[in-house]
């Protein structure tokens, strides 16, 4: 062999093995430059801890049963500043406060779960219980406001039922400027929310309560009709089952119920039921 013939394919695989190298080294730099970029990122799923601030792409709260939950924002502003001390009779809060304001004050919209909720039984504030109820769509319909001082605010509740009413203050041009039901939607309007000398929103946490609203599993579901039906006692594990298989996105899975044998399903629900 001569030394031509021992040489060209030993260059070849010299090629081939510089052309491997760099492909690796092309894409390992592209992955430490893409890992780079997602750190800047935040995931829009976070994590299970409650929330303060919301991104595009968070999820809603479903909650069945009774539980201790977070929020997100869905809007915020109406920003106040305010004299410590109103002086010579004056409320404290009565007028906003030129260049020596103190405590700030501001408007929000905190949205809690899917609804319809059955009722709403703690408020947290940085892990202080600021507010004990509970209280229902029965003796606080959707829209009604909730004074806690001004030392806290005042908060308006809509508990997500399909036809609850149209908020106009958040419809306005200046805040969200949609005139909307929101539907199913579980949420608070906080109305100068107190925050202090730090001027910004605390932590809040809501001990909330929602429960299946359906008393027959052959009938149609509640989320099918105009007007829910009286809610169950307890949260009954056979209507939980239902919801989760058989409702439409966003409460369920959306499967059909002719593949299943509903009426062992509804055996067990007039057979096990968890009460208050």
């Amino acid at each position: 062999m001569g030394i031509l013939e021992f040489y060209v394919p030993v260059l070849g695989i010299i090629e081939l093995a510089v052309g491997a190298i760099i492909s690796i080294g092309i894409a390992v730099l592209s992955g430490y430059l893409m890992s780079q970029q997602l750190k800047k990122i935040k995931s829009p799923l976070g994590d299970d801890r409650p929330q303060t601030l919301s991104t595009r792409g968070d999820y809603i709260n479903l909650v069945i049963g009774r539980r201790r939950t977070g929020i997100f924002f869905g809007w915020v502003g109406n920003r106040r500043l305010h004299t410590p001390s109103g002086g010579g009779g004056k409320s404290l809060f009565g007028s906003s406060a030129g260049s020596g304001g103190k405590i700030a004050t501001a408007d929000g919209w905190q949205i809690l779960a899917l609804g319809p909720a059955f009722a709403l039984h703690k408020i947290w504030e940085n892990g202080k219980t600021i507010f004990t109820g509970p209280i229902t769509p029965e003796t606080h319909p959707s829209g009604t406001r909730v004074d806690l001082g001004w030392r806290i605010g005042s908060f308006e509740i809509y508990w997500g039922e399909k036809l609850q009413p149209i908020n106009t203050f958040l419809g306005h041009f200046d805040r969200v400027g949609i005139n909307s039901r929101w539907p199913f939607l579980c949420y608070v309007v906080w109305i100068r929310k107190y925050l202090g000398l730090t001027s910004t929103w605390p932590l809040l946490e809501y001990e909330l309560e929602v429960r299946p609203y359906q008393t027959s599993l052959t009938t149609p579901s509640w989320l099918d009709n105009l007007d829910p039906v009286t809610p169950i006692s307890g949260a009954n594990i056979g209507h939980i089952i239902d919801q989760l298989l058989f409702q439409k996105y966003p409460h369920g899975a959306g499967l059909s119920k002719e593949f299943f044998d509903m009426a062992s399903l509804e055996t067990l629900s007039n057979s096990v039921n968890f009460g208050d």
